[in-house]
């Protein structure tokens, strides 16, 4: 957690820039923080997509445009007692509420079906969700071993900052401006190691490949409930 301290140090930083001569960043780490930050960067992207694709069916005009119907047809028929949470529930609601209000048998069985199939879904829908949040969990996690690197990138910016003043002051401080350079190169060392075991690519890609299964999963689960059985006409 940032302190006011540290942040009075970012604004003096700011204020008074320095070119930085004698404390050179060990070799690699400018690469390494450009990785890391795009990394961590993606970390809430990816949330903010399970967060979408779990709370879709909450909101927005079509969900208004469902409801709308789903509550008049409430009115006219014998299911109003149904519950009625989110679209594909509505959606259900809104094809069994025909099912009673339509006196053609076989329009009545399709119109049943077609409730039922939005009820298979809504429910799976649920597991899915449970199961994106799991990976939510994840990142989550992730999120919050990023603050801890950032914490140790911030102690590299603040003691390279104060052993390059020092050194740029030219006073007779040896002591002080070695001790000053080792704390610097210890905490880029630090930071080093700990962004070297956050980049983990794979990890990314199997948390990103799992949300591809886990939603490709529930549409093709879908699409199999939407399959409704053909019905034969008296013609026929």
């Amino acid at each position: 957690m940032q302190t006011i301290q540290d942040t009075k140090r970012y604004i003096e930083r700011k204020i008074k820039k320095l070119n930085y001569i004698h404390t050179r960043l060990p070799e690699g780490y400018e690469q390494l923080n450009r990785d890391y930050r795009q990394l961590r960067d993606e970390v809430p992207i990816l949330r903010n997509v399970i967060s979408s694709l779990s709370s879709y069916e909450y909101g927005g005009s079509v969900m208004k445009n469902i409801s709308h119907w789903a509550n008049k047809i409430s009115k006219t028929t014998s299911v109003a007692s149904l519950k009625k949470d989110e679209i594909y529930t509505d959606i259900s609601f809104v094809g069994k509420g025909l099912s009673h209000s339509i006196t053609n048998q076989q329009t009545q069985k399709v119109c049943n079906d077609f409730g039922v199939a939005f009820q298979k879904i809504a429910i799976d829908k649920v597991r899915m969700n449970d199961e994106l949040m799991k990976i939510d969990e994840e990142l989550l996690r992730i999120k919050e071993k990023s603050k801890e690197v950032d914490r140790k990138r911030r102690l590299v910016n603040d003691s390279r900052y104060d052993a390059e003043e020092l050194q740029q002051i030219n006073v007779f401080k040896e002591e002080d401006k070695e001790r000053l350079l080792k704390i610097f190169n210890d905490n880029a060392g630090e930071a080093i190691n700990s962004m070297k075991e956050f980049n983990d690519y794979k990890k990314l890609n199997d948390i990103i490949k799992n949300i591809c299964k886990i939603y490709g999963k529930f549409c093709e689960k879908a699409s199999k409930d939407l399959e409704i059985e053909d019905l034969k006409t008296e013609e026929e």
